[in-house]
């Protein structure tokens, strides 16, 4: 199994690459985050994950270990293979997967193409004992109704929603015991600076 490549992009399309590694060009599919990090022509090193099928060996690559470690964990999801894995991760950070399992927001995962109503809660249910390395705000689990009030009421009002979790993530790691109505007033102060 391949655990990483170093080498030069050659091309980089919507959702893959070709690196060239001593002559060999290898595609090997991204997310568009790790596209966003890479250009043609610059050397860099990715993240393998190897899978072997059948009919095709297909190499997806990670520009870090949380997002690496987070595909892995996507996959483990009846009804989630590769492809919407890195439709996932193309929307949304590895921090975002995991505050959004951690407050149980199905709307994080239905946003996304390819995912009902089903495929949104079989990923919370069955990721929800999963530890994640990026996980869940950097504040104690009895904060977990607060922060998904204060992301819902932020939302209600207009404010994209991982906008809202980074938001009320800052506000919580400089004051982990504000209450809610002054998180949500922080909130809507920040937003508007």
């Amino acid at each position: 199994m391949i655990g990483k490549l170093t080498g030069k992009i050659e091309i980089v399309g919507s959702d893959s690459l070709i690196l060239d590694v001593s002559g060999v060009g290898y595609l090997v599919h991204v997310s568009s985050k790790t596209i966003s990090k890479l250009q043609d022509g610059i050397i860099a090193s990715l993240l393998i994950e190897t899978h072997v099928r059948e009919e095709s060996i297909q190499l997806f690559g990670f520009h870090e270990q949380d997002e690496k470690d987070c595909f892995l964990k996507l996959n483990l999801v009846s009804g989630v293979g590769t492809k919407v894995a890195l439709s996932i991760l193309s929307a949304l950070s590895p921090s975002d997967v995991a505050n959004a399992i951690a407050m149980k927001d199905k709307e994080a995962f239905r946003s996304i193409s390819g995912i009902g109503p089903k495929l949104a809660e079989r990923i919370l249910l069955e990721l929800k004992d999963k530890a994640f390395a990026s996980s869940s705000f950097g504040v104690p689990g009895s904060k977990t109704d607060v922060i998904a009030d204060s992301v819902s009421a932020l939302v209600n009002l207009g404010i994209n929603r991982n906008d809202a979790y980074q938001t009320v993530q800052k506000i919580l790691r400089e004051t982990p015991d504000i209450d809610i109505n002054e998180l949500i007033r922080l909130a809507l102060k920040n937003r508007s600076s």
